[in-house]
């Protein structure tokens, strides 16, 4: 971001918010891990789509592919089977990796899983509201760069996510970090130049 001053909202296995101001002013929002935060990142989503299934199974939910779509991707016959995967087999990684399921099924059409696509969205865009709120960027605009796997690659969220912003802010420019390392060692090489 020009100057390395902006908001960065990072959402793949887990998710955060950064800004930095013109002021030197730092605020972030979620980060708090799998456990209890995250809001918006790929475990998130997992773990959402995860609960929906388990409902759909017992009756006590909408029916959702996203069911059947997880047992696939898992490879199992029956959704008891995704006790023992959950508790037994997986780590954050693997519920995060379920994300991939929940866009899938979100582009056919599934309404449980299109909510879940929505809800992320909606997640990812609060936290960025909130860190704008705390921090001054003058002209009106806010220099915003997405990062992780889940803004980078999944369109229809970034979109979404970009969508809510502009009800509130104007998110100008965005850049899509696909490779943060080089990104990364760019920012190294322009703070090295002005020392």
């Amino acid at each position: 971001l020009p100057g390395a001053r902006g908001i960065a909202a990072i959402a793949g296995t887990g998710a955060i918010v950064l800004g930095r101001d013109a002021r030197d002013e730092i605020v972030r929002t979620s980060g708090w891990g799998y456990v209890f935060g995250d809001e918006g990142s790929g475990y998130d989503l997992g773990r959402l789509a995860l609960q929906a299934a388990a409902r759909a199974a017992d009756g006590r939910g909408a029916k959702t592919a996203l069911l059947p779509a997880i047992m696939e991707h898992w490879g199992l016959t029956d959704p008891t089977g995704l006790i023992g995967r959950v508790y037994h087999e997986s780590d954050p990684g693997d519920i995060a990796r379920l994300s991939t399921v929940v866009f899938a099924t979100a582009c056919q059409g599934d309404a449980s899983a299109r909510r879940l696509v929505s809800h992320a969205a909606g997640e990812l865009a609060l936290a960025v509201r909130v860190v704008a709120d705390q921090l001054d960027f003058p002209g009106g605009s806010i220099p915003l760069a997405l990062g992780g796997g889940m803004l980078t690659s999944q369109t229809d969220l970034r979109t979404r996510v970009l969508r809510r912003l502009r009800r509130h802010l104007n998110p100008a420019p965005v850049e899509i970090v696909a490779e943060p390392a080089l990104s990364a060692a760019r920012g190294a090489i322009r703070l090295g130049g002005n020392r």
